[in-house]
């Protein structure tokens, strides 16, 4: 256990916010205004962090390299970050509860793109799932609705040689439960994919 994750753990355990809060200042080093909350019983053990007027709730084990919230801005319960370089989430962004947010499955970071960003009002409902090995971008007023929904960023072709790149989702994007959205993938503005799509090639067209 590093020293950072060992001091956060103890710092989850801290019943006042208060206390946190200034904890978290002095010893992390983080930016935290006092309009941000941070639940008792999250780890939060990123080498950055950068809140403003956003909330975290319980129950969370949060190990980016860099956590950016913008005001009105919402991570709930149960989520796991881990191997990832920067997650930010704009004003009023959500990620709800029970998902799983990964890069290089705990080992270093390796290509410096293992970024999460999600533009203002942009949601990660239940128990997505995310693969950071590249990023994934969502813009405006997306949300990865219902349960299960999956975002990878690389895989392998039929000759095992890997694949990689980004993911890319533009604004007003409805992404239905347990779809799939494969690598290299970039979807335009205002399109609805119901659930239990497999996405495989871009999307150019509204609709």
């Amino acid at each position: 256990m590093t020293r950072r994750l060992l001091i956060a753990a103890l710092i989850a355990l801290v019943p006042s916010w208060a206390l946190r809060r200034l904890a978290y200042r002095r010893f992390l080093g983080y930016r935290i205004d006092s309009s941000s909350r941070i639940a008792a019983l999250t780890v939060l053990a990123a080498v950055e962090v950068e809140m403003q007027g956003a909330s975290i709730g319980p129950l969370n084990l949060l190990k980016p390299h860099m956590l950016i919230m913008k005001e009105g801005a919402v991570i709930g319960k149960l989520n796991r970050v881990s191997g990832v370089r920067l997650v930010s989430l704009a004003n009023e962004a959500v990620i709800l509860s029970g998902n799983f947010i990964g890069g290089t499955w705990g080992r270093p970071i390796q290509t410096g793109a293992e970024d999460l960003e999600l533009g203002p009002r942009s949601q990660l409902t239940i128990g997505a799932f995310v693969d950071l090995n590249d990023r994934v971008t969502f813009g405006e007023d997306v949300v990865a609705g219902g349960v299960g929904s999956q975002f990878w960023t690389h895989g392998f072709d039929h000759n095992r040689k890997r694949i990689s790149g980004p993911i890319t989702v533009a604004d007003r994007v409805f992404v239905g439960s347990s779809s799939i959205i494969l690598p290299k993938i970039t979807i335009c503005s205002d399109v609805t994919i119901g659930a239990g799509t497999t996405v495989h090639r871009g999307i150019t067209e509204p609709g």
